[in-house]
């Protein structure tokens, strides 16, 4: 294998691991104990990683750094930041929660702004990784996918979608998702975090769904407020978007 599949297996380690060791480095690549210390050590060197104890490894401050450059550089984050700001200062309550899809099934969060009063723990956070299936900030943008890639996400994770509300069989799926698309918004309720709404809209770039913008808000607080007028308003938002990024490609 190829030095740059080597470096891409050993980082996607972290993915299910807090930390990695040389045991670990040996089976994943397949390397001899000296190699793998090799490996460890150069990673180090450079910053990706950093030692936990003499046999672990952590991520390093190049990461970190790393995602500093995509925090403050990103057009997507940079274009939605004030407006998500503005929402958060209105649903104080609520976190305001920035999407992007990665390739055509990986929706991750980008950046979140929490009102002051808000003391929700949500499922979604910067970096993890989502179902493109569930959720109104996943679900906003997979309404807006080919026909034929929506049918091969439905028979890739069946049981699971036939789970969800509105979703009994493929038929209820592509209705429901259709009618986000009708709505130009997606409204779900505890399907991910208990005893809270979901309102996304779709971002668009060139006309393709890139990602979405989603107000996270408990139910405790719905008495005052009114889904519609949430939804109208994340919209606009993901509109002025979509034209701030359109603006930043000029």
């Amino acid at each position: 294998m190829s030095k740059l599949h080597n470096f891409a297996t050993l980082l996607s380690l972290f993915k299910q691991h807090t930390y990695i060791d040389v045991e670990m480095v040996k089976t994943e690549l397949q390397l001899s104990t000296a190699s793998a210390y090799r490996y460890l050590a150069d990673f180090e060197a450079i910053g990706l990683l950093e030692k936990k104890t003499p046999s672990n490894y952590i991520l390093g401050p190049l990461v970190i750094e790393l995602d500093r450059n995509i925090r403050a550089n990103d057009p997507l984050i940079q274009s939605a930041h004030n407006l998500m700001k503005g929402l958060a200062d209105v649903y104080q309550n609520a976190v305001i929660v920035l999407s992007r899809l990665y390739g055509d099934d990986k929706v991750l969060c980008v950046h979140q702004v929490q009102g002051v009063k808000c003391d929700l723990n949500i499922s979604y956070e910067r970096g993890k990784s989502m179902a493109i299936f569930k959720g109104a900030t996943s679900k906003s943008i997979l309404a807006w996918l080919e026909p034929e890639r929506i049918k091969e996400i439905f028979l890739q994770n069946k049981s699971e979608i036939l789970n969800l509300k509105h979703s009994q069989n493929y038929s209820a799926f592509e209705k429901s998702l259709l009618e986000i698309r009708k709505n130009k918004v997606c409204i779900t309720y505890s399907e991910l975090d208990e005893q809270v709404y979901g309102i996304a809209s779709p971002i668009f770039f060139k006309n393709k769904s890139i990602g979405s913008l989603s107000i996270v808000i408990p139910d405790q607080n719905m008495e005052q407020l009114n889904l519609k007028k949430i939804g109208d308003k994340v919209y606009r938002s993901s509109l002025q978007i979509e034209a701030k990024m359109e603006v930043a490609e000029m």
